[in-house]
Parts: C-alpha cells; structure tokens; sequence
C-alpha cells in the first residue's frame, strides 16, 4: 500500500471518510475528498480539508480511490479507476488478530458482548467498524491491545478482495438491502466475503441459516444454531441477551480456550445496546418497549416472540429496502391486538395486512402514537419494531427510537400534570 507520489481519492466524508482522511493526512499522503451530500462546498469545520465540487473531476485526479461503504460504485467505474476498500485497506495496517462479525440481525449486540467478554479475561480489546467507528481509527494505536473486535455490513465486505479475520462469525442470513444488492444471491456473496479466504489456520462460525447458501463452498466452517448446547444450559442465568447470542459467546470462548465455567459472570455484564427491545417506560400499566433497530421483518419477530403471554400493539413501518414483507402477516401471534402501520408505505402494509386484523395507517409516527394511547389499556406491551429502514421519516433507526422514547416521556408527563 504504497501510495508515495500519488492521490488518494476519499469519496464520502462521514465515519468512513473521516477516517481515512485523519489516517492519511498524517501519512503526508496526497488526498482528495469528494461527497455530493455537501454539494461540493468545503467543509465548515475545516477549510483547508481538500475536497472536489465535481464527481469526474475527482475521478480524473486520483490514482486510487476509497469508497465510503454506502456509495455504490457503478460497475463501468470499476472498470475505469483503481478502488481499494476500507475493510482491505484495515487490514494489510493491523498486525493483531481480527474477529469480524457479520449478518442480517445481531451484528451490534454480538460485537459488543464479545468484546465484553473478551476483556472480563483479561484481554484488552479495540471495538470498530459498521459500530460507529471508522476502522483505519484503530491502526494508530494498535500496539497497546490484544484483538480488534469489527463489525462489516454487506456494503463493507461487497468488493473486498484480501481480508482475512482470525475469527469470522456471520449471525445469520435473512433478505435485506435488495434495493442495493438486487438479488438475494448477491446479498449472500457480499456476505460471504466475509469468510471466502479464510484458511484451516482460522475460524469460522456460522448460522444454521446460512448453510444452504454454503453447500457449494466446501469450507471447515461451524455451524451453530438457537437450540443451546447442553453444556451451556446450566451456564446461562439472565435473559437479557438472545439464545443464539449465548451460543456465539459460547463457541468462541471454546475456539480460544477460554474457561466455560467463568461464562455467567460473563453473561451478567452482557447487554443488549438501546434500541433493541429496550424497556422505556410503564404508563398506566402499559409497557412500552424500543425496539427501532428492528429493520427486517426477523427482528420483528424475534421482538414478538418475547411476549406471547402480553395483548401488543405494535408499531410497523418504514421502508422495505427492496424487500418483500408480505410474508410478515403469515401466522403472526394471536397476541396481536393492533397494529400501528407508519411513514411513506405505510398504506401498502395495511392493504396486505390480513383483513380480520385490527390495524390503522399513518403518515406520521406522532399520529400513530395518539392513536395507540387512545386504545392500549392495562398491561398491554406497546412494541416500537418497525420491521422496515428509517430513512423514510428519520436519519437513522437511532433518531427514529429517540423520537418514540420521546413520546412515551411525553405521554408520562402529560398524565402526570393531569
């Protein structure tokens, strides 16, 4: 990675961006930034960052370009210019071992659970990637910890050619961001970059899900699934993680070693990050509970299956991402005692929402909030897990969660003054 006495284009300046141009700047590294979210304008908190007005422009002046994960590269540009991608680039720079976690749903909860768990045994551990942390950010300081624990969506691992992480583990294998991948096919191979040139020297552990996609990949791979193995069930004493989260903590601290029976103290420190079927507040004895990073239908079932013994009202919405979510109403829990459909489809959910099912459609996520606190009575659970993307109404599931949350403080307040 020799890029002495040319220019290094960076295109897009958010996590990503940023950090490579933070990286590289001190590398005295010629670079040039361009990302049409700023119209071409410099930056306001830096003037002297180098960025380019114009897109063909930027292309002609750079010998190599990094692309940030959300710009989808069209296939004649990848023809015409060199691109190198962030997850490579991470990795011909960091020297420790690698475990990479990857999937449709439990990327975050995974990532951050084994990084707990890694430093309850005494390893001290960097956390980046798809997390909120550009992965370059990691290099500098490399020399001071033990492992780099990263999270890869499908956009980061689409085009890599040369990662290889010590331990690859992929979550599970549902439909998402076919608006981008087109075909389930190509959502499963930008997937399986993840663990395409890993040797017998690494590990790759992965979901039940996955395997008929794998059957034509003769790789040593192993399989978990959510039935716990039986030397794990007298180990597990909280449930504030999923089953299969326990089961990953679980294999991995097999694959390394590590002593299984210091494993509920491990569980004890776990959690699930906000926005993930988190309890916000008890009104009227009514539960309402935030489940926004729920962005595929499977997330929402999981998020349903929680409460079966609770009569839910449930708020359904944003956008598909080039999915199908027809399949969702197909046997949903007789629990179900409204559904609150949400944002720009939300008329097309309620159309294919089974007829017999009580439900209503709004534009706004305020609106279908007046009307659940106009029908949700003692001890129902109020389900915010949308099922959908929030880039519909919101910038992202985070802002989406906090408004709901805001609502629920809103409604406390509210009955409170009355």
């Amino acid at each position: 990675m020799n890029f002495e006495d040319k220019t290094l284009g960076i295109w897009g300046f958010g996590v990503v961006g940023k950090s490579l141009y933070n990286f590289f700047k001190k590398q005295n590294v010629n670079l040039i930034i361009y990302d049409d979210r700023l119209n071409g304008q410099q930056h306001p908190a830096d003037t002297k960052i180098p960025f380019e007005r114009d897109l063909s422009t930027f292309l002609k002046k750079s010998d190599y370009i990094v692309p940030s994960a959300g710009v989808a590269i069209p296939p004649e540009l990848r023809t015409e210019h060199t691109f190198i991608y962030e997850v490579d680039l991470f990795y011909a720079l960091y020297k420790k071992p690698i475990i990479a976690v990857s999937g449709t749903i439990g990327k975050t909860t995974v990532a951050t659970a084994l990084t707990t768990m890694l430093t309850y045994y005494g390893y001290s551990v960097q956390l980046g990637g798809n997390i909120g942390v550009g992965l370059l950010d990691l290099v500098e300081d490399q020399a001071a910890y033990d492992y780099a624990v990263i999270e890869l969506s499908s956009f980061q691992l689409e085009h890599i050619k040369r990662f290889v992480p010590t331990i690859a583990i992929w979550t599970n294998l549902y439909p998402n961001h076919l608006d981008r991948h087109q075909t389930m096919e190509d959502y499963f191979l930008a997937k399986y970059s993840l663990i395409q040139h890993q040797s017998a020297a690494q590990h790759a552990l992965v979901h039940e899900s996955v395997r008929p996609y794998l059957q034509r990949h003769p790789q040593k791979i192993t399989y978990f699934s959510t039935t716990i193995p039986e030397p794990l069930i007298p180990l597990i004493t909280t449930n504030k993680l999923h089953q299969e989260h326990y089961i990953i903590l679980y294999e991995v601290a097999r694959i390394m070693h590590l002593d299984i029976q210091r494993l509920p103290a491990v569980f004890d420190l776990c959690s699930a990050p906000d926005h993930r079927v988190q309890l916000i507040d008890t009104v009227n004895g009514v539960d309402f509970y935030d489940d926004s990073k729920s962005t595929v239908i499977e997330a929402t079932r999981g998020a349903l299956a929680k409460f079966l013994d609770k009569k839910i009202i449930l708020f359904f919405g944003g956008t598909s991402k080039g999915t199908s979510r027809e399949h969702f109403f197909i046997d949903l829990p007789p629990t179900i005692k409204h559904i609150c459909f949400f944002g720009t489809e939300a008329t097309m959910l309620a159309t294919l929402c089974p007829l017999a099912l009580s439900k209503s459609a709004h534009s706004t996520l305020e609106d279908a909030f007046t009307t659940c606190t106009d029908i949700m009575q003692s001890e129902d659970v109020v389900l915010f897990s949308p099922g959908g993307a929030s880039f519909d109404l919101f910038q992202d599931y985070k802002e989406r969660g906090k408004t709901f949350q805001k609502l629920v403080h809103n409604l406390r307040k509210t009955i409170k003054e009355s």
